[in-house]
């Protein structure tokens, strides 16, 4: 899963499979790919729909997500800075 968003040919495949990637319910997984959401592999306007994924994929994915938006906010706020991405 973690390749497809690279072999993506269009904006809308990727988007899909920015927010499946979050739709996992091990721990060590839903890190590995919060981890990636702010690493070099992801586009910064894919960061939010990465985060929004894991979110809405299960309770411990809202959680987990809830943690890694307080822990990061710096970096995900100023890049939006408060733009309808972020909010």
């Amino acid at each position: 899963m973690l390749k497809l968003p690279k072999r993506a040919d269009m904006q809308e495949g990727k988007n899909r499979t920015d927010g499946v990637l979050g739709a996992v319910s091990q721990t060590e997984l839903i890190q590995k790919v919060l981890t990636l959401a702010l690493s070099e592999e992801a586009h910064p306007q894919d960061t939010v729909s990465v985060t929004g994924g894991v979110a809405g994929g299960s309770r411990q994915g809202r959680n987990a997500a809830w943690k890694f938006v307080r822990g990061n906010w710096e970096e995900l706020y100023n890049p939006y800075q408060g733009g309808f991405l972020i909010s």
